[in-house]
């Protein structure tokens, strides 16, 4: 993209501004922000939220690596949720629902679904842990998802989660859907 995606411009703010202030808003035990790419740019960007900042100097490796980088900082009882700093058009409402369905405790990986389709943030009961602590790649956790389908809760949600930015077209796309109620149904919010 030629920037650091996170630092694009977001209704007033930046698109992690705006991610942060969604994950702000819930009753959350902590959010760890992984940074690689930029990362003292960034971190100067966010330096007013309530996270824990950690550098990934490895990041060119893969999603993997930030995410083992990210586990280290959160308590070995935690559940973890992985979310992409480049969705902002997933509101609170379905990060809100996500996290109830894992509540309930029925299963141990939570995956939002739109139309059949698997998306992000996913939801890792601690027991998980150790796989995740070892996954490499790009390619995320999904091969952990693939390894348990017993464990798995699907929840259909909005068309949001399947929506990050890496492309100028992406982004465009989402500022174009983020106009009025944007893809979770909520409310346009000022600031």
């Amino acid at each position: 993209m030629g920037q650091p995606k996170q630092l694009l411009p977001w209704r007033g703010k930046t698109v992690l501004e705006h991610v942060l202030d969604n994950l702000s808003s819930l009753d959350l035990k902590g959010v760890v922000v992984v940074l690689g790419f930029e990362a003292d740019e960034i971190a100067r960007r966010i330096s007013r939220y309530p996270v824990k900042v950690v550098i990934n100097r490895e990041f060119r490796r893969g999603m993997s690596s930030s995410i083992r980088v990210g586990l280290e900082h959160v308590p070995a009882e935690s559940a973890v949720m992985l979310f992409l700093a480049d969705q902002p058009l997933i509101g609170r409402e379905t990060i809100g629902r996500l996290i109830a369905e894992f509540e309930v405790g029925r299963k141990g990986i939570v995956v939002p679904v739109h139309r059949g389709r698997r998306g992000n943030p996913v939801l890792f009961h601690p027991r998980y842990r150790a796989e995740l602590a070892v996954i490499q790649g790009d390619t995320g956790a999904r091969g952990i998802v693939a390894a348990h389908e017993e464990d798995v809760m699907e929840v259909e949600v909005s068309e949001a989660v399947l929506r990050d930015i890496d492309t100028v077209q992406d982004y465009n796309l989402a500022r174009e859907l983020e106009k009025g109620t944007g893809l979770d149904g909520e409310e346009e919010q000022a600031g």
